[in-house]
């Protein structure tokens, strides 16, 4: 991702007013336009730089197969398709797990097991909500259980 002018003027005025509170509070949680824009920029920027390093720590190469688990906003990907995979599979757990609930088709013992481990944290969604706290409670379980690296 290339730099835009605002980008550039948005780290100046970072680095000039990092250590103020009113930075830290809109960095926390962002309510004034201009300082809201600062903390998106600068995001992401930082989560950019995070995916790329990922990747390249993966080595994938041109013709690999990738599973992308908990694939979110799809950024990662993005980064992974510049090395040109065979195939790339998403799998985000949640609806994952949901969708097998609702079609209800039989799968194998671990699955089955897998999925009544992750509803003993995580409920059936029933409505529209914030998925951030339900989220960060099945990454605890799946790094706990050492299903994820």
């Amino acid at each position: 991702m290339k730099k835009t002018i605002l980008d550039h003027i948005a780290i100046f005025i970072f680095r000039r007013m990092q250590y103020t509170k009113i930075m830290a509070i809109n960095m926390r949680q962002p309510k004034h336009f201009m300082f809201g824009n600062i903390t998106k920029r600068l995001m992401v920027f930082g989560n950019n730089k995070m995916i790329e390093d990922s990747v390249d720590r993966l080595n994938v190469i041109k013709g690999d197969v990738v599973a992308e688990v908990g694939s979110g906003n799809g950024q990662a990907i993005e980064e992974i398709i510049k090395r040109e995979p065979h195939k790339i599979f998403a799998i985000e757990i949640i609806t994952a797990i949901q969708a097998k609930e609702f079609n209800n088709h039989k799968t194998s013992d671990l699955i089955e097991q897998f999925i009544s481990a992750i509803r003993k944290i995580h409920p059936k969604i029933s409505s529209d909500r914030v998925f951030h706290r339900d989220i960060v409670k099945v990454s605890k379980y799946l790094k706990k259980n050492r299903r994820v690296a």
